[in-house]
C-alpha cells in the first residue's frame, strides 16, 4: 500500500513528506476543490522536489470540464507532461483526451460509478491506471473488488466524502433569490435542515457547488485490508492543519508498526462517522 495525502503548503510538504508515499496537489481552475490552490510555477517546484525524493505526485483534474475547459486543461497539462507524475480524473472526454496527448498514468476518481469490481475491471482494462470505489458502497465491497483486481484500487481511506456535487452555483443562486449580500467563507458555510441539526459543509467555486457529509471518515481501524489497496488517499479538507498532520503521522506509524492501531485512532482529537463502512446505504429513516 502506498499512503497518499493531500498538501497545501511548502511547510506542510516539507513536514509530512517523509511520512507519505506521494502527494495530492493542483489548481483550482481545474479541481472539484482543494485546501489550497498552487499556481503552475509552484506546481513545477512541488514535482521537482518529489520526484528527488523519489515520491508520486497525483494532479487533481476531477472537474466537469466544458468543451472550452478540455482545451484549457490540456494546455495546462502540457506545461507538466515533461514529468512522470498522475492524473485525477473523473470526465470519460477528458480521459479521451490526455491519452491522446501521450498521458498515461490517469486514475479514476467518480465517486459514485465504480460499484462492484466488474465495474473496476473495465475502467483497468479501458487503460486507467486504478480507480476509486464508489463512496456509497460498504467495506466488504471494496475488499471483494481488491480481491478480483488484485491492483489499481484507490481509496479514500480519511476526509469528508461529497453528497452531492453540481455544475450550478446553488449558494450564489439563493442570496439572489433572498436578496443577500452575506459574503460567504467556504470554510464556514453549512447546509442545516430544518428537521434536524446536521451540518453538512458546502462550498460554492469556479466548478460548481459540492456538498460534504457532516463528519470526514477514518478507516485506520481497517489498516489490515488497506495494506493491500494500492493507494491509500488521506484528504485534507476542511481538516484543521495540525489534526491532519497528526492523522498523517499517525497512520505511517502504524503502518510502520510503531503504535497500536487503537492508540493511534483515540490520539486524533477529532469526530469521525464511519456509518456506511460495514452496512449498506439507508434511504429511509425507519430503517436507519
Amino acid at each position: 500500500m502506498k499512503l497518499i495525502g493531500s498538501i497545501s503548503s511548502f511547510e506542510q510538504f516539507n513536514q509530512l513528506i517523509d511520512k507519505l508515499d506521494g502527494i495530492v496537489i493542483g489548481n483550482s481552475n481545474y479541481a472539484t476543490y482543494l485546501s489550497f490552490s498552487f499556481s503552475t510555477k509552484d506546481l513545477v517546484e512541488l514535482i521537482k522536489r518529489s520526484i528527488s525524493l523519489k515520491k508520486e505526485v497525483f494532479l487533481k483534474l476531477d472537474i466537469m470540464p466544458t468543451n472550452k475547459e478540455i482545451k484549457e486543461i490540456i494546455e495546462f497539462v502540457k506545461n507538466l507532461s515533461n514529468f512522470e507524475i498522475n492524473y485525477l480524473v473523473q470526465d470519460i472526454g477528458l480521459f479521451q483526451e490526455l491519452k491522446e496527448i501521450g498521458i498515461k498514468n490517469i486514475i479514476y476518481i467518480a465517486s459514485t460509478m465504480i460499484t462492484n469490481y466488474e465495474d473496476l475491471l473495465f475502467y483497468l482494462n479501458n487503460g486507467f491506471k486504478a480507480c476509486m470505489p464508489s463512496l456509497e458502497i460498504p467495506f466488504e465491497d471494496i475488499i471483494m473488488m481488491n480481491e478480483k483486481s488484485q491492483k489499481g484500487l484507490f481509496f479514500k481511506v480519511f476526509g469528508y466524502h461529497t453528497m452531492m456535487h453540481s455544475k450550478r452555483r446553488l449558494i450564489s443562486t439563493y442570496q439572489k433569490f433572498i436578496n443577500s449580500n452575506v459574503k460567504v467563507d467556504n470554510e464556514k458555510t453549512f447546509l442545516i435542515e430544518e428537521t434536524r441539526n446536521s451540518k453538512y459543509p458546502i462550498i460554492e467555486n469556479n466548478c460548481g457547488t459540492l456538498i460534504f457529509r457532516e463528519y470526514p471518515v477514518n478507516y485506520l481501524e481497517k489498516i489490515n485490508n488497506l495494506k493491500k489497496f494500492e493507494y491509500s488517499f488521506l484528504d485534507d479538507i476542511f481538516i484543521d492543519k495540525d489534526i491532519y498532520e497528526e492523522v498523517v503521522n499517525n497512520y505511517n506509524l502504524v503502518l510502520k508498526n510503531k503504535i497500536n492501531v487503537n492508540d493511534a485512532i483515540n490520539q486524533i482529537n477529532l469526530k469521525y462517522e464511519n456509518t456506511f463502512m460495514d452496512k449498506d446505504t439507508v434511504y429511509l429513516k425507519e430503517e436507519f
